[in-house]
């Protein structure tokens, strides 16, 4: 009787590179602000607070970041009237924890306001506090060849941030 002995080589494409913890994905202040006006404003004492997130999406590995955000109170001359707002001033997302995922990022044009609403003269009128969206670019190639070019985008707004979109997305 002979004995036959089978290899089996599992082999394809290379994965992606992973982004280690402690890599600064975004780092964005008021300076850098695509509002020109809100760039140069004058702006109060910060407050500041870090936020943890776990990004799971469905059948691939999850990765955690820290999202840092300072909010202070800004003023600055928009449109040539005087604008006081409550808005992010400074937003860093640092990887804490990586399963899988080459990351990078950048913020979105802003801060922007929240949307106004109808005043009961019938204009409108535009809330206290801006928001900062910034994103989290995902790229995952896996060892079958397939890839992911994902994102994330976290916004900050009144001491918080949320996700978008949030379904795999655990904010604490």
């Amino acid at each position: 009787m002979k004995k036959f002995a089978f290899i089996f080589l599992v082999c394809c494409g290379k994965t992606n590179p992973v982004t280690p913890p402690g890599t600064v994905v975004v780092e964005w202040d008021h300076t850098k602000a695509t509002r020109a006006d809100f760039a140069k404003a004058k702006v109060g004492p910060h407050a500041a607070k870090d936020f943890k997130a776990t990004v799971s999406h469905p059948d691939t590995p999850p990765y955690t970041v820290t999202v840092h955000v300072e909010e202070a109170d800004v003023d600055y001359v928009e449109g040539g009237q005087p604008v006081h707002q409550h808005a992010p001033v400074v937003m860093k997302i640092t990887v804490t924890d990586n399963g899988g995922w080459e990351l990078s990022g950048n913020c979105m044009d802003g801060p922007n306001y929240e949307m106004p609403s109808v005043g009961p003269d019938g204009g409108l009128v535009t809330p206290m506090g801006m928001q900062q969206d910034c994103l989290v670019k995902e790229h995952r190639t896996t060892r079958m060849g397939s890839s992911w070019d994902v994102g994330t985008h976290f916004i900050a707004k009144g001491g918080k941030v949320g996700a978008f979109p949030g379904d795999d997305v655990k904010v604490e």
